[in-house]
């Protein structure tokens, strides 16, 4: 099963990035099947103008980067600032260190 993508920060560089591995993940070098790129950004309007470009076949809304942490096998993240790496970051251990019971 080919790994579940996520991307994080759809700001001017990081929208035309994500969008490129939405539109390029299911072309022939990726098995039949795979899931749609999973997307976060503080900003959710971002995100949802994503989706509406691109459908639901190609791109899924995370809630928060604790939710993309959890259910992405890679995440790439594009970042603007020092204090937005440190908190989307920060969130990730978090997500990442909670055991399931």
């Amino acid at each position: 099963k080919p790994p579940v993508i996520g991307f994080c920060g759809l700001g001017a560089m990081g929208s035309l990035m994500a969008r490129n591995l939405a539109n390029h993940s299911h072309t022939r070098w990726h098995s039949q099947g795979t899931e749609p790129i999973h997307i976060y950004n503080r900003t959710q309007s971002k995100s949802e103008k994503l989706l509406k470009e691109l459908g639901k076949e190609k791109v899924k809304i995370s809630d928060n980067a604790m939710q993309l942490a959890r259910e992405c096998d890679v995440v790439i993240t594009n970042l603007g600032s020092d204090a937005a790496v440190k908190s989307v970051y920060a969130q990730f251990k978090q997500a990442l260190s909670v055991r399931p019971h």
